[in-house]
């Protein structure tokens, strides 16, 4: 059998992607509510990235997802209130209560069910506070002191 022809960048590039992909998957097997989330991310035509993936654990089929958007200044908000079967997805962070968002969302409920929310603002110069009472459907910003941690 003749060698194969050398991979190009770009088939190294996407059996790279596959591999991660693959990888993710089987570790999220354990938890079918974090795979459907992953899987959601995945299915959006644009180029989500930076995906955080937030379950409530005063009800773990209350499933919340952010991720960047590459052509717009916003971020993907997506929640489950049936750990997965359905979602109701939109962007937010787009001038909405949350200013405009650029980037690098964070998401954690405690242990009550608040989730909390971070993402840099716009000009990424600040790092902006979101809270949410009701598993994800609306946030409010945090108008109280700000924590200031210096490191």
């Amino acid at each position: 059998m003749p060698p194969s022809d050398p991979l190009t960048p770009s088939q190294e590039k996407l059996l790279r992607d596959l591999a991660a992909r693959a990888d993710v998957l089987t570790r999220l097997g354990r938890r079918p509510e974090a795979r459907a989330a992953y899987e959601l991310a995945l299915s959006f035509a644009d180029n989500e990235a930076e995906t955080t993936v937030a379950v409530n654990p005063a009800n773990p089929t209350n499933v919340v997802v952010f991720s960047n958007f590459q052509t717009a200044d916003a971020l993907l908000r997506a929640v489950t209130f049936d750990g997965g079967a359905t979602w109701q997805s939109d962007m937010v962070g787009d001038g909405d209560e949350l200013g405009v968002a650029c980037c690098d969302p964070n998401a954690a409920f405690d242990r009550f069910g608040n989730l909390f929310l971070t993402y840099l603002d716009l000009r990424a110069k600040k790092v902006q506070v979101a809270y949410s009472t009701d598993g994800g459907r609306t946030f409010a910003k945090d108008a109280g002191n700000p924590v200031v941690l210096n490191l």
